[in-house]
């Protein structure tokens, strides 16, 4: 049987760890900001105790922005937005992507996709997306955007802009409700706007 080869560095802050090129599989380190030994598998850095997670972590695809009470599950955005200009999408109709919860926006993303197959609409980019070996990315719902801005924007965390992000969380047949990143408030605005769109999926 080959053994498996381990790499092990003292101590290092998140940022001094992710400026590491090309870190080998089952590198290991002591994070000196989490207080947790983590381990590089899978092209992400993960708790040598898999199970648990952290706000912040690379996992999944992106990083972790929200957890469950158990920490083993939750929600996980994209690093990069996947469009700075895109429509909600204008409907005749209400399409009934009403959910405002944390836990609806993948039933709203659905929803949409099944109302129009048009791709450069937000929810449509984000039901389409293949990203970091995942294809379950959804655009979150106004409550799944609130965390996210609070434990990502707030900390300078996941490179957003300071604007206004589309949620899947639909209002009446001309309004869905967004997050402005700049000021820290969900509005409603028109579905014909163009602002910038961010993919999440769960885990």
């Amino acid at each position: 049987e080959t053994p498996v080869k381990v790499y092990f560095i003292m101590q290092k802050n998140t940022t001094e760890r992710n400026k590491i090129i090309n870190p080998p599989e089952d590198m290991i380190i002591f994070n000196t900001t989490t207080h947790k030994a983590e381990r590089f598998t899978k092209k992400a850095w993960r708790k040598l105790n898999a199970n648990e997670h952290y706000i912040g972590e690379e996992f999944g695809g992106g990083i972790i922005f929200y957890l469950d009470s158990t920490k083993e599950h939750g929600l996980i955005a994209a690093p990069e937005d996947q469009s700075t200009s895109a429509q909600w999408g204008f409907f005749k109709d209400q399409v009934g992507a009403s959910g405002k919860n944390i836990g609806e926006g993948k039933q709203n993303t659905d929803i949409i996709a099944k109302a129009s197959t048009e791709k450069g609409i937000a929810a449509n980019i984000c039901s389409i997306l293949n990203l970091n070996g995942f294809s379950d990315w959804f655009l979150p719902s106004i409550e799944e955007l609130k965390p996210m801005y609070y434990n990502f924007k707030a900390k300078a965390l996941g490179n957003f802009s300071s604007t206004q992000y589309w949620s899947s969380s639909e209002t009446d047949f001309s309004n869905a409700w967004m997050m402005n990143f700049g000021l820290g408030v969900a509005t409603e605005n028109n579905v014909v706007q163009r602002y910038c769109v961010r993919a999440i999926r769960y885990f």
